[in-house]
């Protein structure tokens, strides 16, 4: 039981390095031909979104958990 959680934690973890990777690859991409502020808009808006999936995430989790 904890280490089904230890897991998806880890796996939560994961893809959190993966989304925030590709918003850097995507951030060196677009700064070519972007100015920096909507290169830093673009960046937040991304990880607000992937809060947004995390604690939808979490969420799931813990009802997806027997009480």
């Amino acid at each position: 039981m904890l280490l089904l959680l230890l897991l998806l934690l880890l796996l939560l973890l994961l893809l959190r390095v993966v989304m925030m990777v590709m918003i850097f690859r995507q951030r060196l991409i677009v700064g070519h031909n972007r100015s920096a502020s909507t290169d830093s808009r673009w960046a937040s808006s991304g990880r607000r979104r992937v809060m947004a999936f995390c604690f939808l995430y979490i969420v799931l989790l813990a009802a997806m958990l027997p009480h």
